[in-house]
């Protein structure tokens, strides 16, 4: 029997056939308008396991994720492995793979829906899984210095509401240094986004509390 903190999910790496690619890859790019998601399912035992009670993001017995993390993950595992899927089940692990999750209240119960609705708007749906797509470092404890800032615009436009509900970067300077860095990484990036993504650069710092 194996450990629930051990517990993996095995079919990830699923391929139809050794002529086909990987089926997350499949996933991953899947065309727009459609945002592709993992459904994975967990024990009971799981669940009320001490290794996973209590934390955030939690592990239900039904989790979510956006199949562009997992692709992330999976892509890394088999880079590790020199391309094949024999060794190391680490990018498998639901203990490494557990920052991703979210539960199903995204999709079936969004914060915002108003009481007078019984059934979820698109745009409520879509404004819900944009804020768990953009969900801050806390949920994401292995995400370093700026990976929120890119995370938030790289955001599929699928995830947009109609009237763009909100601002995903705060407004400051152009530039920002993360101190703790012994060798800061600058990138210069030309032209800027037409939508409610885009930022407005100041040289002095938000003022927001």
């Amino acid at each position: 029997m194996v450990q629930n903190k051990n517990r993996s999910y095995s079919e990830l790496l699923h391929r139809p056939s050794p002529k086909h690619d990987y089926q997350f890859r499949t996933l991953r790019d899947t065309p727009p308008p459609w945002v592709p998601l993992y459904l994975f399912y967990n024990h009971a035992s799981v669940t009320m396991d001490p290794n996973f009670r209590g934390l955030v993001p939690s592990v239900s017995g039904a989790n979510l994720a956006f199949a562009s993390d997992i692709a992330a993950e999976l892509e890394a595992k088999l880079a590790g492995a020199s391309g094949t899927p024999k060794t190391g089940a680490l990018n498998k692990l639901l203990s490494h793979l557990r920052p991703h999750f979210f539960c199903l209240e995204a999709l079936l119960c969004p914060r915002s829906t108003v009481r007078s609705e019984t059934v979820p708007t698109p745009d409520t749906v879509s404004a819900s899984l944009r804020e768990r797509y953009v969900r801050s470092a806390p949920a994401r404890p292995r995400e370093r210095y700026g990976d929120e800032t890119f995370r938030r615009l790289s955001e599929p436009h699928e995830l947009m509401t109609a009237d763009g509900i909100g601002r995903t970067l705060q407004d400051g300077p152009a530039v920002r240094i993360d101190r703790q860095l012994d060798y800061p990484l600058v990138t210069f990036i030309s032209g800027r986004t037409g939508d409610s993504r885009t930022p407005v650069i100041s040289d002095v710092p938000s003022q927001r509390g």
